[in-house]
Order: C-alpha cells, then sequence, then structure tokens
C-alpha cells in the first residue's frame, strides 16, 4: 500500500497547474475513505486488530484495506472531481486564509461556514488527524513537523468549548455588514448548542432558520454508535424585514404571544387559507401546506409582530392538528412536521 501511494504521488509530481491539483485532492479523498482519518501509522506501529472476517479487516483503520479497493476508490474520485471542471464564464478566485481573516477582508451574497464540531464525545482536531493527508498534499511546507512517533505538527484546529463560541461569536459579528446571508454547517450534541448558535446569528442578523437530517458519519474518532450517529444542522441567517435586534432587543410586546397554541383548528379555512395542494406522495402519509398565521391582528384580537414569527415560527412544529380543539382522537388530522417563516409584502407569514 504504501509502495503504491509513493508512485502515485511520485507521478503526481509531473502534472501541471490544476491537474496536479485535481490529482492530489482525489489521493487525499481516497486516503481519507480507505483508512479513518488517513492513519496509517497505527499499522506501522505493529498494531493489530482482533480481526475474523474479511469484512472487519478492510473496515478497520488498523490495517491498510486491499490495493484494489484503494484504486478502485481513486479512479472514482478522479472521475467526480473531473466533472466538477467547468466554465461559468466568469472570473473566479480562490484564497486559502485563515477563517476569520477571510470573512474580514472579503464580502459576497453568501457565507458558508462549516467549522470544526465540538462534541460531546470529544474534540475533533482536524488537522491534528490528517497531518498525514497534509504530508500528501505540500510535504509539510512551512509546518514545525513535532518529534513523536507520529511525526505531526502543532494544530491551530484545536478549539474547546469556549473557543469555538468565541470563533462564532467573531464570524457572526464581522459577517453582518459584508454578506446578505450566512450558511453554518454544525452537528447536534455539539458546543454551542443548537439555541445557543441561534441566538448568536439573530443578535447580528435577526432572522435565523435550521433545518437538519440524520446521518450517520462513515468517518468519525467519536467511539460508539452515538458518536457516529447524528442530526446535521444547516443554519441560515438573513436579514429580516426589520433592523437587526441586540439581545436587548429580543423581548417580545406584552400584547404578542410567544409561542403558538398547541391544537390547530381546520374547521373553516377562512384564518389558514390552504395554499397548497397535497403533494400527492406515492407511498406515505399525504402531506400538505397551509399558512398558520400572518404578521397583524387576527379575527381573535391576536396580535404578531415579523420579528416574533421570525423568532418563534419553529415552536409549532410536532404540534397536532385538531380539526374540532375535542381532544379526541378521531378529529386529529395530522401533525405539523416543517415549518418556515416567508417574508412578504404584509410583513410575514408562518407556512
Amino acid at each position: 500500500m504504501l509502495r503504491w501511494l509513493d508512485q502515485v504521488w511520485a507521478n503526481i509530481q509531473k502534472l501541471h497547474g490544476y491537474k496536479k491539483d485535481l490529482a492530489l485532492a482525489a489521493l487525499g479523498t481516497t486516503v481519507k475513505a480507505k483508512s479513518a482519518f488517513g492513519q496509517f501509522s497505527r499499522s506501522k506501529m505493529h498494531r493489530k486488530a482482533d480481526l475474523d472476517t474479511d469484512a472487519s479487516l478492510e473496515q478497520s483503520q488498523l490495517s491498510n484495506p486491499p490495493l484494489s479497493k484503494f484504486i478502485e476508490s481513486f479512479r472514482r474520485s478522479v472521475g467526480q472531481l473531473n466533472r466538477l471542471v467547468f466554465d461559468n464564464g466568469k472570473e473566479c478566485n480562490a484564497f486559502n486564509l485563515d477563517a476569520a481573516e477571510a470573512v474580514r477582508r472579503f464580502g459576497a451574497d453568501v457565507l458558508y461556514l462549516d467549522p470544526p464540531y465540538v462534541t460531546e464525545f470529544g474534540s475533533n482536531d482536524y488537522e491534528d488527524s490528517l497531518h498525514f493527508i497534509e504530508g500528501l498534499m505540500t510535504r509539510w511546507a512551512d509546518k514545525e513537523l513535532q518529534d513523536n512517533p507520529r511525526r505531526n505538527y502543532p494544530s491551530r484546529t484545536r478549539y474547546t468549548k469556549e473557543s469555538i463560541r468565541s470563533l462564532m461569536e467573531t464570524m457572526a459579528a464581522d459577517a453582518r455588514s459584508k454578506y446578505g446571508t450566512v450558511l453554518l454547517s454544525y452537528r447536534d450534541r455539539a458546543y454551542p448548542r443548537e439555541e445557543e448558535i441561534k441566538e448568536i446569528f439573530a443578535e447580528h442578523y435577526g432572522l435565523v432558520r435550521v433545518r437538519g437530517m440524520e446521518v450517520d458519519y462513515n468517518i468519525a474518532k467519536d467511539i460508539g454508535r452515538e458518536g457516529k450517529h447524528a442530526r446535521e444542522l444547516l443554519f441560515v441567517a438573513s436579514k429580516s424585514r426589520g433592523a437587526a435586534r441586540s439581545k436587548a432587543d429580543t423581548r417580545a410586546p406584552a400584547a404578542c404571544h410567544t409561542s403558538f397554541p398547541v391544537e390547530l383548528s381546520l374547521d373553516t379555512f377562512t384564518g389558514l387559507q390552504t395554499e397548497a395542494a397535497a403533494l400527492g406522495q406515492a407511498a406515505g402519509d399525504p402531506q400538505f401546506t397551509f399558512i398558520l398565521c400572518r404578521a397583524g391582528t387576527n379575527k381573535n384580537g391576536d396580535h404578531f409582530t415579523p420579528d416574533e414569527l421570525a423568532a418563534r415560527y419553529m415552536t409549532a412544529v410536532n404540534k397536532k392538528i385538531d380539526l374540532k380543539h375535542s381532544q379526541d382522537f378521531t378529529d386529529i388530522v395530522g401533525g405539523i412536521v416543517g415549518a418556515d417563516y416567508v417574508e412578504d409584502e404584509s410583513g410575514g407569514r408562518i407556512e
């Protein structure tokens, strides 16, 4: 395996420009996928796994995977990266900078952030774990190698619960005047918590929405099922119709509700205004979209401000839809599985 890596790496050095970059990226991707975090040093340190089957041998990071599988993965990565090369007719630039410095220096319509996840299970120090990949890419250029068995170098991505929060606060503050929308990728059971991250970005952007999906990480330093299984979160921070609110301004007006009723009545569509037909799913429960409420005062005298709706729309999720407010099982026709705040000419609505 190491002989093959050495040969491929040497041949890649004969390429030039973006072709060399693509080939190195494919090699690095393959190493990460076929030996967890590229830690080939473990097998060289005479550590052995208790392996009874070929399957466990292939999946273990303590032994090199079969060379045929490695080559197959490398070729697939090359093909995938080649398909990403296209001409959009515009001048594009890529910068390799410290993230905080880059955010301060530049500006754009959208800023995407994907910081290291500091979880309950331990700190994912990417730079320290991927030191072998760094060697493949740059031969550790400008790195001060340490005199230890791994021959790694001091990491710049070793974050704690406190320092990762500080980083997010800095990013949110610096991005406010330069980026219209911020997308932040993070995971559950990590620090800061979901609600804390929403508060950090709401202070500067006002409107923060969250989307999530269940995932199982193929590569994870976390030990056990709990660490590998996660809910991947995407935070979307954007400017609301009003000015961004400070922490001191987040109190709801005295006459306004700060959450939505548990029961929703569908006996008349006057208030809900169904605006979408059933999705007509081939399998599973049918779904439809409706308007829960709009900014302003409704017929019952309930008043909602745009800022309140933007901050509290997710409280509708997981509430049941009761046709007659009867609490009778036969009158419950479903439940709310998703909600979104939509800005419109009337000040905003919750769908």
